[in-house]
């Protein structure tokens, strides 16, 4: 079987192609830059229209040329609510040559999904299970959490500097260079890998353990 595996985002989608014959991945990089002036977390329709007519036409396309048996496209997630968290300052007061330390409580606001991020997101998404149901390929949700459990992702240590999403992708090239399938994009890597694990959950056999004793 032919599974297909997307990434999907505005900026740049990611897709895997696995198969016991063929293994291809790449990305949907978006070349349109929102309209001069729009503020981050606004929308706009006639920009929004062109991006959702830019990305049917080229994912259908590489639809009839990969002519996938099921498709996965990693399920969104509901955007992060702000929240508010407290921290200390510290504030340091004079009075003559008698310094006192106080420290201040003071309240920010963190997190939070701009809601462009969100609107696209899931309007790309509603894309890319039509396009799959109007080319009669069945079509599954992957949580995120399942297919980065099944292909060995793991989570990000405590320890490390970079962003949860910055070492995701960079462990999915790792994973897929283990494979012997190395690939620039780190978008690239995620769409493979959930394509690895639509063939895990189809397979009788450890992809992983197949692939290292070859």
């Amino acid at each position: 079987m032919r599974f297909l595996g997307l990434d999907v985002s505005k900026s740049c989608t990611g897709w895997g192609l696995y198969s016991p014959d063929e293994v291809d991945a790449g990305t949907l990089r978006c070349p349109f830059k929102p309209p001069f002036g729009l503020v981050r977390g606004k929308i706009d329709a006639a920009y929004s229209g062109r991006v959702g007519h830019w990305y049917s036409q080229n994912l259908d396309a590489l639809l009839v040329k990969l002519k996938p048996d099921v498709i996965g496209v990693e399920q969104p997630l509901p955007g992060n609510p702000t929240r508010t968290k407290k921290i200390k300052e510290d504030d340091q007061n004079s009075l003559g040559d008698n310094r006192m330390e106080f420290q201040k409580v003071k309240e920010i606001t963190v997190g939070g999904t701009s809601f462009d991020v969100v609107h696209f997101l899931n309007g790309l998404v509603m894309l890319s299970v039509k396009l799959a149901v109007q080319r009669n390929v069945p079509v599954v949700y992957v949580p995120s959490q399942s297919w980065r459990s099944t292909t060995g992702v793991g989570k990000p240590p405590k320890s490390s500097k970079t962003t949860s999403t910055t070492w995701y992708k960079n462990r999915a090239k790792e994973l897929c260079s283990e494979l012997g399938y190395p690939q620039k994009s780190g978008d690239a890597a995620e769409g493979l890998l959930i394509a690895f694990h639509l063939h895990l959950e189809n397979s009788p056999q450890d992809l992983f353990t197949q692939k290292k004793a070859v």
